[in-house]
């Protein structure tokens, strides 16, 4: 049930949310299997009417049904429909099922669960659920193969932990946790925002519309993640959940499941009799108490789990933030990915890196950092572990040397890089910062002056105006933005659409004016003129498809010249950009050429990942070549 399809725009579709050179492929992934359906399965015909929405396309197909992308024709309201399969609308222990899943979601109403919007009938007997459209991708899709570092993996969890137990305290057990119901979306300023979704074959306390599909005695689940009790066909409850959790935990921490198995069998003896070995005995990084509750959550019996889910993802964040603070002294900082568009900064410093614990030092130069993390460029030293710990020392002018702890979190391979013009290199995270580094980071990315000549004196706070401290507590906020990349001083994505960005300088404009009407000092007065002018100056470049576009190219943002493109932008008008933009670019186009080669032969292989790989990295070099944009798209809509 989970969705993940970009959004159409009028003339090229509208850009996935991503914040890294080559983002992940986008997943619909959709409960059940797919083959059984057969011949008298006619499907609702696109360009069909659901009530008030339009069919517009098949987003997922499951052994349940079909799900559609729907829009609404006067508002333009995108939502996901969810029909029935037209061969089980007779048998009424399916139709109690499905409306079960309905009404399951409905019932919990948590921001952690896909929302439901509406359950009908489309004559003469397809039911359909019309439910929450969302963008990003499934768990499994983010992780894929691999490890994922507790600072990342730990927040997912903690967030899967509050939806499930607001499920259980309305009665509701979900019973297939499993990657591919756990949908990451980005939600306002939060990545890897939590939406869980298919409660195909969820249980009710109640016997209202508790099919025999959910009785007791009948084997359900994903087999990777059922607890022994499903296994063996045993009452269940919330208790079933948290095991699937430990396993999912298990998985995201150690990129392995807990039992490896090459049939059924072998897999119910490991869920049975086996006992795994702990996390951290696999991957040493994952703190002893987060191991230890993942494998609390792994007991064999219920009654030696955790009994409330609430309690796993409370004691999985506790140890978080203990085994964070002790490695620095301090809190952890918001981890997020380091390449991404907020305040960074293209140097080429020369920096020292080492692991932690250890004396040898060996010098390297530090790219694009940014107050989250930077760019490295490790010349022939051989790349550093995933996610292991290092330490970075940069001398900065005017702050001295920082000495920054970071974490590992992507390799550049070397065409990965040229296409954003870097050499082969590393991508790191800050983690476990002191508030002096911070504070000496962030104004070293921002290159503002130290705090005392942003703001009053201390010993002046004391007799502010209530209209001065408003105004001040205003300019902090803005404070923590940069006043001259016209994104962050209006604190939106790289590829927000355009009335997004009007609406956000509206608002924006509207608190630093109606705070600079008052009777403030000319100190405060200054810089809040300084912030009005920067927000105007935003607009002025964001707010227009033209100025944008320009923008957005000098960047290599090719996604925001797709929303550019999608909001208007003439052909004419996109031509003129582009030949001002490979004016002083030589041969940015024929390098760009040589990817769109590459990307056609992928094509003719049928490798599409591949295709859009190499299209994204012409794009990067070209991002205002329009048929290069319309075959990326076209592309990126067919994977869905």
């Amino acid at each position: 049930m989970g969705l993940a399809v970009p959004p159409s725009s009028p003339a090229v579709p509208a850009a996935p949310v991503s914040a890294t050179p080559t983002p992940r492929t986008s997943i619909t992934p959709v409960a059940g299997d797919s083959a059984g359906l057969t011949a008298q399965d006619n499907e609702p015909q696109l360009g069909q009417s659901a009530g008030s929405f339009v069919l517009k396309q098949i987003i997922g197909r499951g052994g349940m049904g079909t799900v559609y992308l729907a829009e609404h024709p006067a508002i333009g309201n995108k939502v996901a429909i969810k029909f029935l399969r037209a061969s089980l609308v007779e048998q009424t222990e399916q139709v109690a099922r499905f409306l079960a899943e309905a009404r399951a979601a409905a019932s919990i109403g948590h921001e952690n669960i896909v929302s439901i919007y509406d359950v009908n009938v489309l004559p003469p007997n397809r039911h359909y659920i019309v439910m929450e459209y969302l963008e990003g991708e499934t768990l499994g899709a983010y992780a894929r193969d691999r490890a994922v570092s507790y600072g990342h993996a730990v927040p997912i969890l903690t967030q899967l932990c509050k939806a499930l137990q607001a499920a259980h305290d309305q009665g509701v057990v979900h019973r297939d946790i499993k990657p591919d119901n756990v949908f990451l979306i980005r939600r306002n300023d939060r990545e890897r925002f939590v939406k869980l979704v298919d409660f195909g074959i969820s249980k009710l306390r109640t016997a209202l519309f508790q099919s025999q599909a959910t009785m007791t005695g009948n084997v359900m689940g994903t087999p990777d993640y059922m607890s022994p009790e499903q296994w063996e066909g045993r009452p269940t409850d919330g208790r079933a959940d948290i095991y699937a959790v430990g396993v999912l935990a298990y998985r995201l921490l150690t990129g392995r499941l807990p039992f490896a198995a090459e049939n059924l069998g072998e897999l119910l003896r490991g869920h049975l009799m086996v006992t795994p070995p702990a996390p951290n005995t696999l991957v040493p990084g994952v703190p002893q108490g987060i191991s230890d509750a993942v494998m609390k959550a792994l007991e064999k019996r219920a009654e030696d789990r955790f009994q409330r889910i609430a309690e796993l993802g409370e004691q999985l964040a506790l140890h978080a933030r203990s085994a964070s603070s002790a490695s620095m002294g301090a809190t952890p900082t918001p981890q997020s990915t380091p390449v991404g568009r907020s305040a960074r900064i293209t140097l080429g410093i020369s920096a020292e890196l080492r692991q932690r614990g250890t004396d040898t030092a060996q010098r390297i130069v530090c790219l694009d950092i940014s107050r989250s993390g930077a760019f490295l460029d490790l010349g022939t030293m051989p790349p550093p572990p995933l996610f292991s710990t290092l330490q970075l020392g940069v001398d900065v002018p005017s702050e001295g040397r920082l000495m920054l702890e970071c974490q590992v979190v992507r390799h550049f391979t070397a065409e990965e890089a040229a296409a954003w013009g870097k050499p082969p290199g590393a991508g790191v995270e800050f983690v476990g910062l002191t508030p002096a580094a911070k504070e000496a980071l962030d104004r070293f990315v921002r290159g503002i002056p130290k705090p005392s000549l942003l703001t009053p004196a201390p010993t002046a706070r004391a007799t502010l105006t209530r209209q001065e401290a408003g105004a001040l507590a205003l300019l902090q906020k803005y404070n923590k933005r940069i006043a001259t990349d016209p994104y962050d001083t209006l604190a939106m994505r790289a590829d927000s659409e355009i009335p997004e960005i009007r609406a956000a300088a509206r608002k924006a404009l509207e608190q630093l004016q109606t705070e600079r009407a008052n009777e403030l000092s000319r100190e405060l007065a200054e810089k809040l003129d300084g912030w009005i002018s920067a927000v105007q100056k935003a607009v002025a470049t964001l707010g227009a498809v033209e100025s944008r576009a320009a923008y957005d190219a000098e960047k290599g943002n090719f996604r925001g010249v797709a929303r550019c493109i999608g909001a208007g932008l003439s052909l004419k008008s996109l031509e003129a950009l582009r030949k001002t933009f490979l004016a002083t670019r030589p041969n940015a186009d024929v390098k760009a050429r040589e990817h769109i080669y590459a990307g056609m032969e992928s094509e003719a292989r049928k490798d599409m990942n591949a295709a859009a790989a190499h299209y994204e990295r012409g794009l990067a070099l070209d991002p205002l070549n329009y048929q290069l944009q319309q075959r990326y798209w076209k592309l990126k809509h067919a994977q869905v």
